[in-house]
């Protein structure tokens, strides 16, 4: 049975519980079982319908239980056979085929010691873009092909005396993406 139908079936039941109580204890229903003397047995009519509510709410909610859990077990069992059906016809795990590997690299130092040629212009344009900024910090990217010496030109700016001494604290960061 669907859920539903369950549902339905469930609400149903429940109805027919909730208007049959109604009807036990109408005031005139009441009546007539005292001057018939059936009382007694009207109470203890009730308490074994409210049992067998019980009972049946109790079922339906286990079959209801049961149903998704088969449902669930359903799922799983076909994910299982995809996974399988990938497995032999070889199928790798990235998109469109593509395995993705990722390499780490083992962190270097390039420090530059020594006398550097060429980059003394570069170098003093960046120095007056840091001493003009009016902000808390500044950011400048330095940004081209590899090889053209980006890390190098960073390094000088950042151990130059007059830029060590022009701010409190200096800090520099580098993000190399391949």
């Amino acid at each position: 049975m669907s859920i539903v139908a369950e549902a339905v079936t469930g609400a149903a039941s429940s109805t027919f519980f909730d208007v049959l109580f109604d009807n036990l204890s109408s005031p005139d229903l009441l009546k007539i079982f005292r001057q018939k003397k059936v009382d007694a047995d009207l109470k203890k009519w009730k308490r074994t319908l409210l049992k067998i509510h019980a009972v049946l709410e109790d079922a339906e909610e286990r079959q209801t239980t049961s149903s998704v859990r088969s449902k669930i077990e359903g799922i799983n069992t076909r994910l299982q056979e995809i996974v399988t059906e990938r497995e032999g016809l070889k199928l790798n795990d990235g998109a469109w085929g593509w395995t993705i590997t990722k390499t780490s690299r083992p962190p270097t130092s390039s420090l530059v010691e020594g006398q550097t040629y060429g980059r003394n212009e570069d170098k003093e344009k960046i120095v007056k873009l840091l001493k003009s900024s009016d902000a808390q910090f500044s950011v400048i990217p330095i940004v081209g092909m590899g090889g053209l010496g980006k890390t190098t030109l960073a390094q000088i700016v950042y151990t130059d005396d007059e830029v060590n001494s022009y701010f409190d604290e200096v800090n520099s960061y580098c993000d190399i993406e391949l």
